[in-house]
């Protein structure tokens, strides 16, 4: 028994859609996969009643009626709500097929109790009654009419059929605050919702494939920076969105720590504190008025020199450590001991580049605060050993040589080339975003600075590193599209706005960030 997070479902939904999967056709296999269901159970001709809210999931219960009414059933559709409050064009397109079929269903709107009531009768004796009221953005005790539609649903003797999940439950945790739908059959779509799995569900459960590609759960999307980011409160103050420690550069890489630091900027934190040795601290300062500058009273990163790192810990949400660095013994030193910090101060961590050759990634005591983001060198110092080769189609290998490191070192690896695999030892997402222009230098540190961002505004680390793999490849496509292959890693930072701009547009939610 397969069960899947709302976060995993929404995610696959809107990965079917960036693949090429209509989700007006999704809606279809849904409705059509309900009306199945009820034919299995129940021969035409016998009356059918429709239970529907203003969501997609009263748009499923729009094309089961349809179906259904093309079987042979007598249907009738009960919308809670007016018409002009359905909330998506699938549903809208599907309600408008059902009024046109006024010789075989029949259409009541009843957004208040007292329409409702009058149905009554009509609703209790039907042969079968279909839950179609509320979806999986269930957040609280079911509001009228919606909670006596679910009454009458329960009072009915026919048999009773919810779609998805039970109305009333709550679709990742199964809380059903004392009113939810108890139906015979729960006809779900794409797998079992982990709310359902969680607590006792009244009737049989079936699921219906309706279409979603396996590549839209394995592949990095859209969808995934959908659940990363979180909305700004609009009454919160500097700080409340974000505070990054940024720890890079040495006599030698200036450039490095710059372009992680602005690409944290960039995903919308309101403060990046970046610690980098006196010698560059000037040019960084000179490239930025946005970053915070602190020099270090030395030519590189030393024991001795991290007192005022450690003080600024108590400011930040994450520390973000090592485009830059350097491998001076020294320094290896004092990166495991601002990342030991870090971590007893309760702050999430990204190491990259040089900070992954030091012991800081066999440090990790505590699942689910570190994200690490190797590329095959790196990688191969951390664990001893390269991962496997890999080709499309050819995955399997190098997928289960990260999930293994990841669970290992109790970490998340974004482990970065052609392909980007991430894993947190049981999930894993693969990005195919991103091209051969990509491989020129500071890009993976603007990576490292989108995953600092992202985890500083709140996602956990494994979203963070899925949904900043695909914004930092998606970015690098925007560049080439742009400017060509002669690309640098300062287009991307300059580019990220509008790539955020374009896929908060495509998604359909306005600003996400």
């Amino acid at each position: 028994m397969r069960c899947i997070t709302l976060e995993d479902m929404t995610i696959a939904d809107v990965h079917s859609v960036w693949l090429g999967v209509p989700r007006r056709l999704l809606m279809e296999n849904a409705g059509g996969g309900v009306a199945r269901a009820v034919v299995k159970r129940v021969k035409p001709p016998g009356r059918v009643v429709v239970l529907a809210g203003t969501g997609n999931k009263g748009g499923d219960g729009a094309v089961a009626a349809r179906h259904l009414a093309s079987a042979g059933f007598k249907v009738t559709y009960i919308l809670l709500g007016m018409e002009e409050r359905i909330r998506t064009e699938e549903a809208r397109s599907n309600f408008k097929a059902l009024k046109n079929m006024e010789d075989s269903v029949r259409i009541f709107t009843a957004p208040c109790v007292d329409r409702l009531e009058r149905l009554r009768e009509e609703i209790i004796g039907a042969d079968v009654i279909i839950d179609a009221i509320l979806g999986t953005g269930i957040r609280g005790a079911p509001r009228e009419p919606a909670a006596t539609a679910i009454r009458l649903f329960n009072e009915a003797q026919g048999l009773k059929v919810s779609i998805d999940l039970p109305s009333g439950m709550h679709p990742d945790t199964g809380r059903d605050w004392g009113l939810v739908a108890k139906p015979d059959i729960v006809v779900t779509m794409h797998a079992i919702k982990m709310g359902m799995c969680r607590s006792q569900v009244a009737g049989d459960i079936e699921v219906v494939n309706i279409g979603i590609p396996p590549e839209a759960e394995l592949y990095a999307g859209p969808g995934d920076l959908l659940v990363a980011l979180r909305r700004r409160d609009p009454f919160s103050k500097k700080g409340d969105n974000g505070v990054v420690i940024a720890v890079g550069g040495s006599n030698v890489f200036h450039g490095a720590p710059w372009l992680m630091s602005a690409a944290a900027l960039r995903t919308g934190v309101d403060l990046v504190f970046l610690f980098t040795p006196s010698g560059v601290a000037p040019s960084i300062r000179a490239l930025s008025p946005n970053l915070i500058v602190i020099p270090l009273k030395s030519t590189v990163l030393t024991p001795e020199s991290i007192s005022p790192i450690l003080r600024y810990m108590e400011k930040a949400d994450v520390l973000a450590i090592g485009p830059g660095l350097g491998l001076d013994p020294r320094t290896g030193k004092a990166v495991e001991e601002v990342v030991q910090s870090a971590l007893e101060r309760g702050l999430k961590v990204v190491m990259d580049a040089d900070a992954l050759k030091t012991r800081a990634p066999h440090m990790v005591r505590e699942r689910g605060r570190v994200v690490l983001t190797p590329h095959a060198g790196e990688f191969k110092i951390m664990m001893g050993e390269a991962p496997p080769d890999y080709s499309p189609g050819r995955l399997d290998e190098r997928i289960e040589a990260v999930r293994d490191a990841a669970r290992k070192l109790n970490s998340v690896i974004l482990l970065k080339g052609h392909y980007d695999f991430i894993s947190d030892g049981e999930r894993i997402k693969v990005c195919k975003c991103g091209n051969p222009a990509m491989t020129a230098g500071g890009t993976g540190d603007v990576l490292t600075g989108i995953v600092a961002g992202l985890l500083a505004r709140g996602a956990e680390p494994f979203r963070a590193a899925v949904a900043a793999a695909f914004l930092n490849g998606y970015t690098g496509d925007m560049a080439v599209k742009m400017y060509g292959e002669r690309i640098t890693a300062s287009d991307l930072i300059d580019l990220l706005p509008r790539a955020f701009r374009e896929l908060e547009e495509w998604l359909g939610v306005g600003r996400v960030a």
